[in-house]
This record gives C-alpha cells, structure tokens and sequence, in this order.
C-alpha cells in the first residue's frame, strides 16, 4: 500500500476545494461509492509508474485552469460575440493553422463534386485558418473565403499569399452577407460546426442568408453537432481512466464542469436543440446542439431540398433509417436549392 506524503494532501485538498465549489461526488450515482467517499484513495493509487512522476504538477495546472474557467463562466455566453472573441484569440488561431486534413464526409463531397468544381463559385463559412482552403481552392473558378474572426482571416492571407485573384478572404458574418449579391455562389461550405457557434435565432437568419447566396441548383454542406450524442459527451471516461490513472484530474474536473456549467442531462435530451457548454477551447464556447430531424426540420423551412446526411467517417445515413439512432458527436448535412 502506498504511504500519504506531503504532496498526496496538497493534491486531495486541492481536488476537494474544487469538487466542492462544483458538485458534490457522492449526489451523483454515476461515481463510484469508493470514489465518492474517499477522492485520496483514487489520487494515491494513481501514484504509480508514470501516474506517480505526474500527478502533482498535472493536478495543479487543471486545478488552476478550472478555477479560472469557473470565474470566466459568470460572463455572458448568450450572443455570439463572446464566442467570437475566444476565435480572435491567438492560441486558437494557431490551432486552427495546424490542420490541414479534410473529414471524410468533406472528402466524400469533394469527390462528388470534382466533375462540376471547376465550374463553380465556391463560399466557404467559418474558413478559419485556411484548412478547407488548401483543398477547394485551386479546384474552383471562384473562391471566397469567409470567417468573422479578423485574426482567422489574417491568418489565411499569411498562408496563402500566392493564391491568385480568383481567390480571396473576407471578414463576414454569416448572418449578414450583404457583401453579396443573390445567387453568387454555386456551392457554400460551412465545416467545424461554424454553425453551431451563432445563437438560434441568428443560426435561422444564417440558413436564410445563404439560401439567398447560393445559385438555384446549388449545393450547401455544413456539420453540426448531434444532440443524440450528449449522453456519451457527459458520461465519466472510467476507460481512459483505469488505463492510464494519472489522468483522472483533467478528466474528472472536466466532467465536473461538464455537469456544473450546463443543465442536467435529462432536461438536455428531451429538447430539440439546445445551447451547451461542452468545453470547447477551455469551456470559454457555448455549443448548439441539435437533434437530426429537427435539423432538417430548419432545412425545409428555410427552402433547402435533396438533404442526405452523412456521418463522421463519410458514410451516407439511409433515407428510411431511424435518426434516434445516430450518436455521432457531430454530423454533416448537404443539400440544395431548387432550380
């Protein structure tokens, strides 16, 4: 059995301070009675091999991060201008200036679209840093790229300096495209669940702003997150964590603010869509979640037709097959607009 030392008390006292501003362990029966009770008996056990070298120093740096975050959650997350203030911020630039790779439902619509692509004018939302530009770029006739992130839009023009004149990047909100005109694009892009990240209200006015962007006949892709896909989002990661122990203070911090910052799960589940703070670049993000059928709910509404949907690894869902069943963390939409 391995002794308590000087850093082991630190460490529970800490893990305590936290978990008893957030949530208390033994209301929830989804933690063990063990753990529930007695939260040093899971810290000393961890102290081995690896876990031992680096449970301190970890336990520290999470316990600061979510002290910091609890302060930060009693700003205001209701509009999207607190959201896009985390995309101005550099870290997450630099972020999103390291992928490069297409999903592979974006892969799949790539490939579907390579005979027309040389044809169209192309839009694509939420460009970020430029990862679905270093693909539809050079593949179009005509390339916009859009983010209402100044900074992500800086650092597209960083990347692609050469791209010639048929390419160019724009400050733009989604919900206000009045830089163009009617009918100026033949395929709109809207990846990483740009979407999701406006509030409802401006999430319908972005549906109906690209609508009117997008050419009759024209073809519309996005990603959004599956509200099916909660309950595994707020289940606790015992898994990772009888794997590897060393890691249960981020998980199990994260899982507490998971809980502390949101509405219970059964509350969640039975809406229709809902706005979540699923701990998106250190819970400073509030998500839109929706169920499938009500997205295509909005779709119709909004006048787009021929939706199929895909999931993650690219796979078409049958028109028949029950929607209640995709668990996916998020899924992608292509449709279009009538001629």
């Amino acid at each position: 059995m391995h002794s308590v030392n000087k850093r082991d008390v630190i460490a529970v006292g800490r893990l305590r301070h936290v978990t008893s501003a957030m949530s208390p362990l033994s209301n929830d029966p989804a933690i063990t009675p063990a753990f529930a009770s007695d939260p040093a008996r899971a810290i000393i056990a961890s102290r081995t091999g690896e876990g031992k070298r680096r449970w301190g120093s970890l336990l520290r740096d999470e316990t600061r991060e979510v002290l910091a975050v609890k302060k930060d959650c009693c700003m205001t997350f209701e509009t999207a201008h607190a959201n896009r203030a985390a995309y101005e911020a550099g870290r997450v630039v630099r972020r999103y200036a390291a992928h490069s790779r297409l999903q592979p439902p974006e892969q799949v619509v790539l490939d579907t679209l390579a005979p027309r692509l040389g044809d169209m004018r192309m839009l694509d939302l939420g460009v970020g840093a430029g990862r679905t530009t270093l693909h539809f770029a050079h593949r179009v006739a005509r390339y916009v790229g859009v983010d209402y992130s100044r900074n992500m839009v800086r650092a597209c023009e960083r990347r692609f300096p050469d791209a010639g004149p048929a390419v160019s990047f724009v400050t733009c909100d989604a919900r206000r495209l009045d830089a163009f005109e009617t009918a100026a694009f033949d395929f709109v892009l809207f990846s990483f669940n740009g979407l999701d990240h406006i509030d409802h209200d401006g999430r319908i006015q972005a549906l109906r702003e690209i609508h009117r962007v997008l050419a009759p006949g024209g073809v519309f892709l996005f990603s959004a997150h599956n509200l099916l896909s909660v309950p595994r989002l707020f289940a606790f990661p015992w898994r990772d964590v009888l794997k590897r122990p060393w890691l249960i203070a981020p998980k199990l911090l994260r899982w507490l603010l998971l809980r502390r910052l949101n509405r219970p799960l059964r509350t969640l589940t039975q809406a229709a869509c809902v706005t979540i703070n699923d701990g998106a670049h250190g819970f400073r993000l509030k998500t839109h979640y929706i169920r499938p059928d009500e997205q295509l709910r909005q779709l119709s509404a909004t006048g787009f037709t021929d939706t199929r949907i895909l999931t993650l690894d690219g796979q078409e869902v049958p028109p028949n097959a029950d929607l209640d069943q995709l668990d996916d963390f998020w899924l992608y939409y292509e449709c279009s607009k009538l001629r």
